[in-house]
């Protein structure tokens, strides 16, 4: 619709998925717009899949195409420490095997949309190999804008609601945990009017999300230690100890068992918060796991 609005008239819709019923009533709804719409099933890491698209399109009859909205990922979150090289190498492959099948398929793009995310900016905790796949499309898009002026644009995009990631479970708990740190989702319709923007000033490797900062720098001490957000950080005032001082000072003077007693509580109270219980609610000799603390809490 976006496209359409802006003047498109032949729309090729690729995916790995196969489309939904939703997709179906658009497609018609454009349709009677005048806009021709042809939806494939691709794999965007498939570099002779995406050549022979494009020459289907030309054999067709259809205008060759000359822009990309490169919206393709896969996340598979693991802390760095156990991370292995066949997670990173699936991570890695829409952004980058992706990126360079289309352009390399599509050799004269005018404008080229690629969707990366802030986690290629900012600390995102288990998200080392998602953040390398959105720095290498970012870099390949200042590259390219480099060699020549063009419409390309690489944006470092915060949550979206209700699209793609946002309608599956894992994304739905990681946006929450997200929402708790202060950092909300963005609609479509800003989502794209903030595109428009940013295509109309000629910007890229812009980061975009809705986020209330103080709330950031109180609930995530690795966001006060990012030298991109240091201004920020003093601008709110945010007075931060380091959590193993902050311990240290939590169990001054106490004897081992008073000690143990606290640690307790206090992992007590941080298991209640984050889980969103009552403390009367957690069972101490219940095991985490059994608690129902999932990965992205044990993270938090």
């Amino acid at each position: 619709r976006w496209l359409a609005a802006r003047g498109a008239r032949h729309v090729l819709l690729a995916g790995r998925s196969a489309p939904e019923a939703a997709t179906d009533t658009v497609v018609r709804e454009l349709s009677s717009r005048g806009v021709n719409v042809r939806v494939v099933t691709l794999d965007v890491t498939d570099a002779d899949a995406v050549a022979r698209v494009a020459q289907e399109e030309v054999a067709a009859g259809r205008p060759p195409v000359r822009g990309v909205v490169h919206a393709a990922g896969v996340w598979e979150d693991q802390p760095l420490a156990t991370l292995t090289s066949a997670a990173l190498a699936r991570v890695l492959a829409p952004k980058v095997a992706g990126t360079l099948a289309l352009t390399r398929a599509l050799p004269d793009l005018d404008v080229f949309i690629a969707f990366s995310a802030f986690s290629a900016l900012l600390p995102a905790e288990t998200q080392g190999n998602y953040a390398a796949a959105n720095a290498f499309l970012d870099a390949y898009v200042s590259a390219a804008r480099a060699r020549a002026p063009k419409a390309w644009v690489s944006v470092h995009w915060g949550p979206w609601a209700g699209v793609g990631f946002a309608q599956t479970d894992y994304g739905r708990r990681a946006h929450e945990r997200l929402q708790g740190l202060g950092i909300s989702r963005i609609t479509a319709p800003h989502g794209f009017e903030a595109l428009d923007a940013l295509m109309a000033g000629g910007y890229s490797g812009i980061g975009l999300m809705p986020v209330d900062w103080r709330r950031l720098f109180e609930r995530d001490p690795n966001a006060r230690l990012s030298p991109m957000l240091r201004e920020l950080s003093q601008r709110y005032a945010v007075m931060a100890t380091s959590e193993a001082g902050r311990v240290r000072e939590l169990l001054s003077g106490l004897t081992g068992a008073e000690a143990t007693a606290r640690l307790e509580q206090e992992l007590t109270s941080m298991a209640a918060g984050i889980m969103q219980l009552p403390e009367s609610a957690i069972d101490r000799q219940v095991s985490f796991t059994d608690l129902g603390l999932d990965s992205l809490m044990a993270v938090e």
